[in-house]
């Protein structure tokens, strides 16, 4: 009995190896019963994602040569000037999911990976690894030197989707429908920042109109360019409303203050960028 112990395990062995290709079509098949998605639950985690988004888009600098540092502390404030293989992949990835959710365009997630990785080709490595902890000022490795197996795994996966993700984009439109989605993220985003007491009629009237401008289904590039010029100029007719709430805001709420202008500075940014990129297909 005790010879025939050694068969039967390598028969079970066997016989999950050779069951593994059915589990893996198995689990990567379709669900059998399709979840309908929530209209909120989407807007919920789109915010969310855009409000992640913003610190990989504030915290990539030339002062830090593009990386992000490994954490921020609000208080006291201070940012860590440190940075890991895990924090490069996971600055890709951000940079690709950004581009997907419609908040970097075409040229401007090119510009982003392209920082990104000739930082890195000018960062010390051992025997082509990355070391586990760098300095984001000089670009220094920090003692105690050595090689994590965990962070470079992260790394090479990050890398694997990042590639992956560039080869889709030269399939995919140039311009599409995306983007809107992600003005009309800022759009929304700018909304919730603004406390109840300064959502005059004239303010919530003007966002209401171009999150419904930014909700219609694209055409052509003659849309394209009718649909951004609009929302161009109802961006600007906002700037008197926001003025007028923060001057309301100011001495009663500096921090509601700064994260309206904060926001309306973004969807100014992100309308710009849009625009710039279709006026460069012409």
């Amino acid at each position: 009995a005790a010879s025939q112990a050694p068969v039967a395990m390598a028969v079970a062995i066997t016989f999950l190896w050779l069951m593994s290709p059915l589990a893996v079509h198995l689990v990567n098949a379709r669900p059998f019963h399709v979840h309908r998605e929530d209209a909120n639950d989407v807007e919920f985690l789109r915010d969310v994602s855009l409000r992640t988004w913003s610190f990989f888009r504030d915290f990539s600098t030339p002062d830090h040569h593009w990386l992000v540092p490994d954490n921020v502390q609000q208080q006291p404030y201070a940012v860590a000037r440190r940075t890991s293989p895990t924090n490069f992949g996971l600055q890709l990835t951000a940079g690709l999911a950004a581009f997907d959710l419609g908040y970097l365009t075409p040229p401007e997630i090119a510009q982003y990976g392209r920082n990104l990785l000739n930082t890195m080709s000018a960062m010390e490595r051992r025997n082509g690894h990355f070391f586990n902890w760098y300095d984001t000022a000089t670009l220094r490795p920090l003692p105690p030197l050595y090689v994590s197996t965990v962070d470079s795994g992260n790394l090479a996966a990050a890398l694997i989707a990042f590639r992956q993700g560039c080869e889709e984009m030269v399939q995919g439109p140039v311009i599409g429908p995306s983007l809107l989605r992600g003005l009309r993220d800022y759009c929304l985003r700018l909304r919730q920042a603004l406390p109840p007491s300064v959502r005059s009629f004239g303010v919530m009237r003007i966002l209401s109109s171009l999150v419904r401008k930014l909700e219609v289904e694209h055409a052509d590039l003659f849309f394209w360019e009718g649909v951004l010029s609009e929302a161009a100029s109802t961006v600007r007719r906002l700037d008197q409303h926001i003025d007028w709430a923060c001057e309301h805001l100011e001495e009663r709420n500096p921090g509601a203050v700064r994260e309206i202008r904060y926001w309306k500075s973004a969807l100014d940014d992100r309308v710009s960028a849009a625009l710039q990129c279709l006026c460069g297909l012409a």
